[in-house]
C-alpha cells in the first residue's frame, strides 16, 4: 500500500522517452512525474542529450506543456551547476537563471543537482544562498548530492544551512 503515497519519476532525456512517459500515464501504469535536464555546460548538454541548450529549453517548451495537460508533474534538472567533467569550472549563476527558466516552462519543481562530485561545501553553501536570494523559498527546490569525492555529507551540511529542505 505504499504506491498510493509514492510518486514515481522518469528520466526523460528527449522526446520519444517524454511521450512515452505521457502514455504510459494516460494508460494508468506511468510515473507521476518526468524529469527533463539541462547542463550549464553546453559541451555535456551536447553529449548528454545530443542537442544544444537552447535547442533542448525549446524542446521542453513544446513537451513540458503536454505533460502537465495529461495531469503529470514535471521536474526540470539543472546539471554542472559546481563543474563540468568536461570543460572544467562552471558559473553558478547560470544555474540559477536555467532553474527560473524551468518555472518559466512549467515544470513544477527544480532538481539542482551536482552529477559528477565537482561541488565543494563552501560553493554549495554559496550556490544555495544565491537560490534562496533569487527564489526566497526553498519549497519546489531540490538538492542532488553524491558522495563522488567523499564530500557527500558535507555539503549537504552547506546546504541545510544555506537554508535548503528538499533532498534527494
Amino acid at each position: 500500500d505504499l504506491l498510493p503515497s509514492t510518486t514515481l519519476t522518469a528520466i526523460t532525456i528527449r522526446e520519444r522517452a517524454i511521450e512515452r512517459a505521457i502514455n504510459a500515464y494516460k494508460e494508468g501504469y506511468g510515473p507521476d512525474r518526468i524529469l527533463v535536464m539541462v547542463s550549464t555546460s553546453e559541451s555535456h548538454q551536447k553529449t548528454n542529450s545530443g542537442l544544444s541548450i537552447d535547442e533542448y529549453f525549446k524542446m521542453c517548451e513544446e513537451w513540458i506543456p503536454k505533460a502537465r495537460e495529461a495531469g503529470m508533474k514535471v521536474n526540470g534538472t539543472v546539471s554542472t551547476i559546481w563543474g563540468c567533467p568536461i570543460e572544467g569550472p562552471t558559473e553558478m549563476s547560470k544555474a540559477v537563471e536555467f532553474a527560473k527558466r524551468w518555472f518559466d516552462v512549467g515544470a513544477t519543481d527544480v532538481e539542482h543537482a551536482d552529477h559528477d562530485g565537482s561541488a565543494s561545501p563552501d560553493r554549495v553553501y554559496k550556490y544555495y544562498s544565491m537560490l534562496l536570494d533569487a527564489f526566497g523559498s526553498p519549497d519546489k527546490h531540490i538538492v542532488h548530492l553524491p558522495t563522488t569525492r567523499g564530500w557527500g555529507l558535507a555539503n549537504v551540511l552547506a546546504a541545510l544551512q544555506a537554508g535548503m529542505t528538499n533532498y534527494e
